[in-house]
C-alpha cells in the first residue's frame, strides 16, 4: 500500500510530499517517535495518534482521518490518555 506524507522542515516553506509504502512510514514514523521520547507532553497516545494521522494524506481516507481526528478532539487529554496495551 502506498502512503502519500508530507514532511514538514523547520522552515513553513518547505514541505516535501513523498509516497512511501506503510512498512517505509511505519519506520519512519517509529523512528520520529524515538526521536521525541522525553519531550514534554509528547508521551501521550492522544497526541502520538494525532501526530500520526496529520501525516496521512490521501484522497480515498480523508475522511476517515477527518473522524478519527474529530474523536480524538472529544477525549479528555488526562482521563482518556491511558498508555498501550
Amino acid at each position: 500500500m502506498m502512503l502519500r506524507v508530507y514532511l514538514h522542515s523547520k522552515s513553513k516553506r518547505a514541505k516535501t510530499i513523498a509516497l512511501l509504502d506503510s512498512d517505509t512510514f511505519l519506520t519512519e514514523y517509529l523512528g520520529y517517535l524515538m526521536l521525541n521520547q522525553g519531550v514534554p507532553g509528547f508521551e501521550s497516545p492522544i497526541q502520538q495518534v494525532t501526530m500520526a494521522l496529520t501525516l496521512i494524506k490521501r484522497e480515498k481516507v480523508d475522511l476517515w482521518v477527518k473522524n478519527m481526528l474529530d474523536s480524538l478532539r472529544i477525549l479528555h487529554l488526562v482521563q482518556h490518555n491511558v498508555p498501550a496495551v
